[in-house]
């Protein structure tokens, strides 16, 4: 595969050239390969992948000329027509090349990934460098394979065995090729070793170490590869922000129950707000994912229950929200025929310029989702319509830079965050958005409270993440098997059937369960949720929540000892979910917090 005059191809480089077809996400995108063996991995990338689009554009392209003729085109394209826009980056070579490809010229911005097959530093380059996310110059994702030996994961462990834990994490964090079961968890451990150290040595501010550990916490629990150790890490981190409880649950299903601890105060930070809407906003434009997304979809449709559909447009224009049922999304509670008519794109970007929306929200946060078109859109809005970043993603982190990344619009009314941690400070006009449930979709009063509950615990969900360890107990304490499946046609049947329903936190701690088991008056029984919920239910008034096993055991005892009592604080939480968690109530205490945030910054007048 080589010229005579180019150099040998590394030994272990081969075998990554190999995989490497396996690694492109869309086997018919358009392809620029760069770096010093790209002639050769796009020969290898269109032979393995015949309806791609190939072109190579390797360091020294002279070394090909003679060849060219033969090579069916694969140094034209996009190497000399900038017309021509790759969907992919893939480089092959050195480290230190391709650190100077992404410093000195920018990716092509129609890029989405990039996958780098590198080698390691020559041996005589002063210190190592890592790649770092923050040098790209557009939102693409990153893949790095270190083709190297000894193994990147034992680089990384030597370096924590040297107390150089910020080279250790750059590293292991740019490496999400698959890997087996034990290196992957391998990975994870010592990500949150990293972290732990860095924040505890004051190398990283703790919300930034926490918001990051959290994701890799929970890939090392869906792996199954999590000890002791990390849930004291986990459980430190979290006591560090504040967030005692959350501590105390995670130490407590890491062993030995910590028995009888005190329960913070719960704070409440809503703020009551009319039945009415606001004077403003009276028309908005919501710039959704095409994929499902429940927190986006129910927020749209109490949007359209509070405004009217006419005066609610959505772009990209969804089709499961406009009557267009999706089979594949047979339990998804959103599929419904909602919202203005459909707009050609030149009339809506029209209706932006001249300022016919009062309120735009931003909710595309995936740069694979994202469209030229959506900011075309935002441009057209900067600076005469207020955008707000709707943020209904798993993740607690602070997405207004991403965002801005991805749509080029960096100045945002406000924030809706769904996963707003109580002891994070995020800074001004981030407003809490958790989830809510559609008002269509809660049976009347009478039904709910007439039901027959023959099911003690309703529970439906996957067995990931801390489920598992938490449903453990909890088939211990109630002896029940919890096992059972309930088929889309009898789901909300058997809701109205529970005396009480389970609900455990998922990738996010925010979950459908948490809002339907009160909305079909079923008794919610739920682990603490370190999350901000206006309005939220109340600790043995309309529901419990637990922090350890003995405290579900307690309530246990107590709902099977008293079912009168249960049943009368389960009805509670039915008047407080349809007064205050509704899909039209949510909306309403959106609209109001937005209308207070444009008061606040002048936009209008008394």
């Amino acid at each position: 595969m080589t010229d005579p005059a180019t150099p040998a191809i590394p030994e272990p480089l081969i075998s990554a050239l190999a995989a490497a077809p396996n690694l492109i996400p869309e086997p018919a995108a358009r392809i620029l390969v760069r770096g010093e063996w790209a002639v050769e991995t796009a020969l290898l990338l269109k032979r393995k992948l015949p309806d791609a689009s190939v072109w190579a554009r390797p360091d020294h392209p002279e070394r090909w000329r003679a060849a060219a003729p033969l090579l069916d085109g694969l140094l034209e394209g996009t190497a000399t027509d900038p017309q021509i826009a790759p969907e992919m980056l893939v480089f092959t070579g050195a480290t230190a090349a391709f650190q100077e490809v992404i410093r000195a010229e920018p990716i092509p911005h129609t890029c989405q990934d990039v996958l780098a097959i590198v080698t390691p530093d020559p041996p005589e380059r002063p210190g190592t460098w890592v790649p770092a996310r923050t040098e790209s110059r557009g939102p693409w994702q990153l893949h790095l394979w270190c083709v190297a030996e000894p193994p990147p994961e034992m680089r990384a462990l030597q370096w924590i065995t040297d107390g150089r834990f910020g080279n250790a994490l750059r590293l292991l964090r740019m490496i999400n090729i698959p890997a087996p079961p034990p290196v992957q968890i391998l990975r994870e451990r010592l990500v949150l070793t990293c972290l732990y150290q860095m924040a505890d040595r004051g190398e990283l501010p703790v919300q930034l170490a926490l918001s990051v550990a959290q994701r890799h916490w929970f890939c090392l629990l869906t792996l199954g590869g999590e000890t002791e150790n990390e849930f004291r890490l986990m459980a430190e981190l979290w006591h560090r922000i504040g967030e005692r409880d959350n501590a105390l649950k995670l130490l407590a299903f890491a062993g030995p129950d910590a028995g009888q601890i005190p329960r913070a105060a719960v704070k409440d930070s809503a703020v009551p707000c009319p039945d009415t809407p606001p004077p403003w906003p009276r028309r908005v434009l919501c710039l959704l994912p095409r994929r499902a997304h429940y927190g986006l979809d129910v927020l749209y449709e109490g949007l359209c229950d509070v405004l009217g559909d006419a005066n609610v447009v959505d772009f990209p224009r969804k089709p499961t929200l406009h009557g267009i049922r999706d089979p594949e999304l047979a339990h998804y509670p959103c599929q419904i025929d909602r919202g203005a008519p459909p707009v050609a794109f030149e009339d809506l970007l029209e209706q932006v310029r001249a300022g016919r929306f009062d309120l735009i929200f931003q909710g595309i946060l995936d740069a694979h989702e994202w469209t030229t078109q959506a900011g075309e859109l935002l441009r057209a809005a900067a600076g005469q319509t207020p955008i707000v970043l709707t943020d209904a993603l798993d993740e607690m982190d602070d997405f207004r830079e991403v965002s801005a990344a991805i749509s080029g619009v960096s100045d945002f009314l406000a924030c809706l965050k769904r996963e707003r941690i109580q002891g994070f400070d995020y800074g001004p006009e981030v407003i809490p958005f958790p989830f809510a449930y559609p008002d269509r979709l809660v049976p009347g009063e009478t039904t709910v409270a007439t039901s027959e509950r023959d099911i003690p615990l309703f529970w439906a969900g996957r067995e990931h993440g801390l489920r598992r360890r938490a449903l453990d107990h909890v088939r211990r304490i109630t002896g029940l098997s919890l096992d059972a499946s309930y088929p889309p046609d009898q789901y909300k049947h058997c809701l109205l059937r529970a005396r009480a329903g389970l609900n455990l936190a998922g990738a996010g701690f925010d979950t459908v369960r948490y809002w339907e088991i009160p909305a079909h008056g079923a008794l919610l029984i739920s682990e603490t949720l370190p999350i901000e919920i206006p309005h939220n239910f109340r600790h043995g008034i309309d529901a419990f929540f637990f922090r350890t096993p003995a405290e579900l055991a307690e309530i246990w005892a107590w709902c099977t000892a008293h079912p009168d009592d249960a049943r009368e604080m389960a009805m509670a939480g039915y008047a407080r979910l349809t007064a205050h968690h509704t899909a039209r109530a949510r909306a309403r205490q959106v609209l109001w917090a937005l209308y207070a945030a444009a008061r606040r910054r002048g936009l209008l007048s008394d």
